[in-house]
């Protein structure tokens, strides 16, 4: 057993220290060893909504897909929370770890812990009590109402322990253990793979026994994150002094994470205006179909996201003790990462879009024609899309919320909004497909010419470094 000192106390690891790595490894090795466990965790996380989907739409037939979908939207509002506290709080703890702050840091996971709780019961209060309204918002009517309401029901009675696992997997992978955090969502997920088939054709519970299947196979993973910190085997230790709020902590955790928060609120709205646009202009089986496509997009986006995780501690790290070379070649190697998957995965989607939704609609010959034609279109521009997700990340790992926050908001409600309005109305229900990849195309060339200038920041930066002279963009003391 080899002894570390990191902060103000001692750490024995079995293994070279997490932090000594993150300083001195090569990037590209280091970000393969932080990336895949997230990446893999990720897409297994998304075999909730695969698993989900296909069990609906074998079990209960084209209304239940079309339910989930308009259901979709509200459920991102959720994810945007722990992304907000998750999000924030683990790129604040890789920074404070960066700056040898260790002891700030575990306030960072104390008052990260007291957030979630409150969030937890806090949010499904609202959506419960609030649950007609939501669905009357989303133009949820005749036979989806009761679907898209039972499914709400249970899947928001399950907040505390979704937001339990999700923080938990954030705060574990952000201190050095990301194969750890890839474990605890690989068991949600095979529970679910296990569960959803029982609750639906074994119990015929349909679209109730998916989200019931849901909320248990989330158990899974919450109870593997608590047993992590309770075992003391994590880098930080949860301690009860650090359960007291402060607002210096709790206001950067909520800064920093509102990137992804209004990514994922963005999102929602996107997403229930793209099904209002679809119901008008396509009806029912268009807003089905989007059920479909949702789970191809998010395999996409999932990786990228998951490749984005896996930068995000080493920038954060590298960026708090002011090794800005390294920032920008972990910078570089995401996009480029970023950019090689989205396009295999494009590649895969425009070659096969009917072997992509068949398991989904395989009984449905005029929904799995339609769902492949309208997938090609929706997905045409992927490739684009890992600029502006890691860009945005990239900006949040530094701690600079404001630009993080803009660039979330930009695809999705800035350029979005007007153009999934403008073009219907000149090419009517394909203008609606291709509102999403037009959006895509105008966000990342502004992405690309923002952190143009950002890399010459850290370059002038590094070279101030390099000459001993005084750090203008020195990492603010963000004093915990």
């Amino acid at each position: 057993m080899v002894s570390h000192t990191l902060g103000a106390r001692t750490i024995r690891t079995g293994s070279l220290d997490h932090a000594e790595r993150l300083r001195s490894d090569r990037i590209p090795v280091l970000l393969f060893q932080f990336a895949l466990p997230s990446v893999v965790a990720l897409l297994v996380h998304a075999l909730y909504n695969i698993v989900d989907r296909i069990v609906v739409g074998q079990g209960v037939g084209p209304a239940g897909l079309a339910a989930l979908a308009l259901v979709f939207p509200v459920m991102l509002i959720q994810f945007g929370f722990c992304h907000l506290i998750g999000g924030g709080s683990a790129a604040l703890i890789s920074i404070r770890l960066g700056e040898k702050r260790s002891d700030r840091a575990e306030g960072v996971l104390g008052n990260a812990v007291l957030l979630t709780a409150m969030v937890a019961f806090i949010l499904p209060t609202l959506v419960l009590f609030n649950i007609d309204r939501i669905l009357d918002l989303f133009a949820t009517a005749g036979e989806l109402r009761p679907f898209a309401r039972e499914y709400m029901e249970i899947i928001f009675f399950g907040t505390p322990i979704m937001m339990t696992g999700f923080v938990l997997s954030y705060l574990i992978r952000a201190e050095g253990s990301p194969t750890t955090s890839m474990q605890m969502i690989i068991l949600g997920a095979v529970l679910n793979i296990i569960l959803d088939p029982i609750m639906v054709f074994g119990l015929g519970w349909g679209v109730r026994g998916v989200a019931i299947a849901t909320v248990l196979a989330q158990s899974g993973s919450a109870i593997w994150g608590v047993c992590f910190y309770a075992r003391r085997k994590s880098v930080l230790r949860f301690r009860l002094k650090n359960l007291r709020p402060k607002r210096s902590i709790l206001g950067r955790i909520m800064a920093i994470g509102m990137a992804p928060f209004m990514m994922n609120l963005a999102a929602g709205i996107q997403n229930g205006l793209l099904n209002r646009q679809l119901q008008i202009y396509g009806g029912a089986d268009a807003v089905a179909a989007m059920g479909i496509i949702y789970v191809a997009m998010s395999i996409v986006m999932l990786s990228v996201f998951g490749i984005a995780d896996g930068a995000q501690p080493i920038i954060g790290f590298n960026y708090g003790a002011r090794q800005f070379g390294r920032v920008r070649e972990t910078l570089k190697i995401a996009i480029f990462a970023a950019t090689a998957v989205t396009f295999f995965l494009w590649g895969v989607i425009e070659l096969f879009p009917h072997a992509v939704v068949w398991p989904f609609c395989s009984r449905n010959q005029t929904m799995l024609n339609d769902a492949a034609k309208y997938l090609r279109l929706f997905m045409i521009l992927t490739p684009v899309i890992g600029v502006q997700i890691i860009g945005a990340r990239y900006f949040q790992a530094v701690g600079k919320a404001a630009a993080s926050t803009f660039l979330a908001l930009l695809r999705q409600c800035f350029l979005f909004i007007p153009i999934l309005f403008l073009l219907p109305s000149w090419f009517g229900l394909i203008g609606v497909w291709i509102a999403t990849p037009v959006a895509d195309l105008l966000s990342m060339v502004i992405t690309v010419l923002w952190l143009r200038y950002e890399t010459r920041e850290l370059d002038q930066a590094d070279r101030r470094k390099s000459l001993e002279e005084p750090a203008v963009d020195e990492p603010p003391d963000w004093s915990i």
